[in-house]
């Protein structure tokens, strides 16, 4: 990568400590690819606890972003003819297998990277020592159930990542972050990038920060190095520096080859990565209009970009990568309410880009359905969270609840606003960004026996 430019000389106007106080994030780092220049910037703390400033070699989580360095593992093990993405898992692990034995034997690898694999995806189980080892894995999967048919319809699953992380263990020998650091940190040169926790704590690394409910300010340090050891391939281990992500999102836009001329993936399976596996609903967050093979596309005022974001406890990372005019945008941040600051960010540097694509226009209540509100009451759930519709006056109301731990918490009610049939938005304190809600997949007496929501299926508990 060539020499880096300080980002306020790439717009007037970018004042990131400014944009930092308005929305309560404790420190930032940012990165910009634009016409063959690099442009980086920090502003804000590590830590609060010891209010550490940001570097340009610090490093934070990058959360879920993880994912497309596990899909373009998968990718270059196609690209050697060790694997064929077609065929259904249990060809390569036999031990794979499900409570759902028929959808056990018909989930293909495609269908993990493009997140229609239909299983119960947040699910971050483990064995007794707390990580996924040996065996334990697959016989913990026996205890998922299954959401839809493969191949049905697109549902968030990060379990399907763990899998395919095992799968790249199989399949090299290798332990998957070996494989990461041989196959793409090494030759990218990116020397900040870890997926060792005992090797961030050596380096300046960015504490994750949440909400003190005392006071609502974002400056409550995790003092966590990573979320989890089990679920590594599926984001909860890698960080780096948002100048070592922009040479992962350069990999993408210079079709799988280095700087130094060397290609680690054919133009075509780089292609394939970024095209359409898996269409989504209409009011999908951020304008996101599908899933490729590890990658999510948006719509930017009908103009395609794809990338990822990731989310950590107290951090959240986002990558976007517009392959037609050759840019690229990394924000790195540690708490604080980022996704409003990103929506912010990208809109500022790219101004003719619409990160929502929905209309919050008034409707018509009749046409929305409410005229018949009774028929959305009730519980909905998936692994690790529920949700519950309920009258609050003439309206109607959800609550949330987390449930993967044994510190449940319950938020809500929030007014569900109609926006279209059977489609509905609330906000949640503090998020500008509504959430959307829409129910589907009727059952004879016109009953919704599911909805989606924030990328997940969510299934009608009846109790």
């Amino acid at each position: 990568m060539t020499g880096t430019v300080d980002l306020t000389q790439f717009k007037p106007g970018i004042d990131l400590q400014q944009i930092i106080e308005r929305f309560q994030v404790p420190g930032i780092s940012v990165s910009i690819l634009l016409e063959g220049q690099v442009f980086a910037g920090t502003a804000g703390v590590l830590d609060c606890a010891t209010a550490q400033s940001v570097s340009i070699d610090a490093s934070f989580q990058i959360g879920s972003i993880t994912k497309a360095f596990t899909a373009t593992l998968i990718m270059m093990l196609v690209a050697d003819n060790q694997i064929d993405i077609d065929l259904p898992i249990c060809t390569y692990l036999p031990e794979f297998d499900l409570s759902d034995h028929k959808a056990a034997n018909q989930i293909t690898v495609r269908h993990l990277l493009c997140h229609t694999s239909g299983m119960d995806g947040d699910a971050f189980i483990t064995d007794k020592e707390g990580v996924l080892a040996g065996e334990g894995l697959y016989d913990q999967l026996l205890s998922l159930r299954q959401l839809n048919p493969p191949g049905q319809r697109f549902s968030y699953c990060n379990i399907g990542y763990i899998v395919a992380g095992r799968l790249i263990e199989h399949l090299t020998g290798l332990t998957w972050d070996q494989a990461v650091r041989e196959r793409i940190f090494d030759p990218l040169k990116m020397n900040s990038a870890t997926t060792s926790a005992e090797e961030m704590k050596d380096r300046r690394f960015a504490h994750g920060h949440v909400m003190d409910r005392c006071s609502t300010e974002w400056n409550v340090s995790t003092n966590l190095y990573c979320l989890s050891l089990e679920g590594k391939a599926a984001g909860t281990t890698m960080a780096m520096s948002a100048l070592d992500l922009l040479k992962f999102a350069q990999l993408h836009l210079n079709h799988g080859v280095t700087e130094s001329d060397l290609c680690l993936l054919p133009k075509e399976l780089i292609g394939a990565m970024q095209n359409i596996q898996a269409g989504l609903p209409k009011f999908a967050p951020e304008s996101t209009v599908g899933w490729g093979l590890g990658w999510a596309i948006y719509d930017w005022s009908g103009h395609q970009v794809f990338g990822h974001d990731g989310d950590t406890l107290g951090q959240m990372a986002f990558l976007r990568i517009d392959p037609t005019n050759q840019t690229a945008m990394v924000i790195l941040t540690n708490g604080g309410r980022a996704i409003d600051l990103a929506e912010d960010l990208f809109a500022h540097v790219y101004p003719r880009s619409v990160m929502s694509k929905n209309s919050e226009g008034q409707v018509n209540a009749n046409t929305c359905g409410l005229s018949k509100s009774s028929i959305y009451l009730g519980g909905y759930a998936r692994w690790g969270a529920g949700l519950r519709i309920l009258r609050q006056g003439q309206s109607l109301a959800i609550e949330v609840q987390e449930t993967h731990s044994t510190d449940s918490e319950k938020s809500g009610p929030y007014e569900l606003v109609p926006v279209e049939t059977h489609v509905f938005m609330y906000r949640r304190p503090g998020r500008s960004t509504p959430i959307y809600v829409q129910f589907d997949d009727f059952d004879k007496e016109g009953i919704p026996i599911s909805l989606i929501s924030g990328y997940r299926v969510f299934k009608k508990e009846y109790i």
